[in-house]
């Protein structure tokens, strides 16, 4: 059920066409999913706060003008790569993984600093495997720093604090983007 959740909130590749599916309406319709999970593992009351950094990591605009985050994104090299499918990730990634720093899927996991978290990089490549692997990367970021959400955010991607405070902004500019909010108050209820 989750993986059909996150699955219909991605764009999907058959062959060569592109079919895009929108991203889901922000209603809480990311109750009950995986986003969510991620979220509370992280400590974090909304999970449009997960679904914000993948956008920031992977969007692409799908067929009907949406943001959504791409699933078969990889990062290597100063080279990124959007495959057509996961097979297609696979074979890049059975080329690169073992000898380059890569970033993987949906929210773009890097495998250099996870790869002890699941049995081989392939296994990213699954959204709902990748989301969690966030979640729990996230957790940890945001522990350590509990009085500062935006460089909390930021130690997702960094543990340099200036680069971790830019990407938190950059991540946090996204969330608004995707609820509306910009409200103090909700930001502090976030936690």
């Amino acid at each position: 059920m989750q993986r059909r959740a996150v699955l219909a909130s991605l764009p999907a590749y058959f062959g060569l066409n592109f079919v895009a599916r929108a991203a889901p309406a922000l209603q809480g319709d990311l109750k009950d999913s995986v986003w969510a999970e991620a979220a509370a593992h992280a400590g974090l009351a909304d999970p449009w706060i997960v679904y914000s950094i993948a956008l920031f990591e992977t969007g692409v605009i799908d067929a009907i003008g949406k943001m959504v985050p791409y699933p078969w994104s990889l990062d290597f090299g100063g080279r990124s790569v959007r495959a057509n499918s996961r097979a297609e990730a696979a074979h890049y990634l059975d080329a690169v993984a073992t000898t380059t720093n890569v970033d993987i899927g949906l929210m773009q996991i890097n495998w250099a600093s996870h790869h002890w978290r699941v049995r081989e990089a392939a296994d990213l490549l699954d959204p709902v495997v990748n989301i969690r692997v966030a979640g729990e990367i996230l957790r940890i970021a945001i522990e350590s720093a509990p009085d500062d959400l935006v460089l909390g955010l930021g130690h997702y991607h960094s543990w340099s604090d200036d680069s971790a405070r830019e990407y938190g902004r950059a991540v946090w500019a996204q969330y608004f983007a995707v609820s509306g909010s910009r409200s103090v108050r909700r930001r502090e209820r976030l936690v």
